[in-house]
């Protein structure tokens, strides 16, 4: 499949923001992943997350990322807190090639709601896209009983 927006093959980016490092996902943060993520109220607010998610779940998801990455079809970041190196959610897009446009996707661990993570996020992958990789447009959406989500998205 054509790549039409990276060389390939190309290293996936690490991304910095005030406070956090977006860095690619690797195997072993599946322990990680399974622990934030099997919390019922992400997968309530998320379009693409089941309850209750399983350590297998979050294998098959991790083992996409460098493919998808490299066809060009999605970049797929861990966000992490700078100092610590701990994750605490997940950043990405799902990119159309065709069109040159991107969804952005998001979820925070529940104890990091309200701090404003998911806001510096999005605001440095929405950079990303469009500096990077040429993307045209970035769109989001949430869920209605989600409004946290949506200001994040204003």
């Amino acid at each position: 499949m054509s790549n039409d927006f990276l060389p390939a093959p190309q290293p996936r980016p690490t991304l910095q923001t005030a406070r956090c490092l977006l860095r690619p996902f690797f195997p072993e943060d599946a322990g990680d992943v399974f622990r934030l993520v099997n919390d019922r109220e992400i997968a309530a607010n998320t379009r693409s997350i089941d309850f209750p998610y399983s350590i297998e779940n979050a294998q098959l998801w991790l083992a996409t990322h460098e493919e998808t990455w490299q066809q060009g079809r999605a970049a797929v970041f861990a966000i992490c807190w700078e100092h610590t190196g701990e994750l605490i959610g997940a950043i990405g897009l799902e990119i159309c090639t065709e069109n040159h446009w991107a969804e952005i996707g998001y979820w925070v661990a529940r104890e990091h709601w309200g701090k404003g993570v998911a806001s510096e996020a999005v605001q440095r992958v929405i950079r990303f896209g469009f500096e990077d990789l040429g993307l045209n447009r970035i769109v989001g959406h949430h869920m209605t009983r989600n409004p946290a989500s949506g200001r994040v998205m204003d």
